[in-house]
């Protein structure tokens, strides 16, 4: 897996990582915009999982994972209300996932897993 100062992440076939809110577990902090642009190795896709503790200020901060490489791309979800129990999948090697909080107030936040699977997985 190699990170650039841009948060893209390129994860290597059968490689995956983890993606936390800042300064997790402890709280992070407000009106943050957090972006990682994540690659696989072609023929693969992305599974996310999130683990652990997910705790987000419900309807003001939101977790969302998409199905592309852009802010435009199709939205596999936005996670805010409760901690997701369904994994989610990408249709290919991209996936967008952002991080964005208000102002206000400031949780714990969120564990995200993410690894590479072959198509059809």
């Amino acid at each position: 897996m190699e990170v650039n100062s841009k948060n893209e992440i390129q994860v290597s076939a059968g490689i995956g990582g983890v993606i936390t809110s800042p300064q997790y577990p402890q709280h992070y902090p407000g009106n943050i915009d957090c972006v990682w642009n994540i690659t696989a190795t072609a023929g693969k896709r992305l599974k996310f999982a999130f683990l652990g503790t997910f705790d987000l200020e419900r309807g003001k901060d939101y977790v969302e994972i998409r199905d592309g490489s852009t802010n435009t791309s199709f939205l596999l979800g936005q996670f805010s209300e409760v901690k997701p129990t369904k994994l989610v999948y990408t249709s290919g090697p991209q996936a967008f996932v952002r991080f964005k909080t208000d102002q206000y107030f400031s949780y714990k936040g969120f564990y995200l897993m993410y690894e590479t699977v072959k198509q059809g997985e």
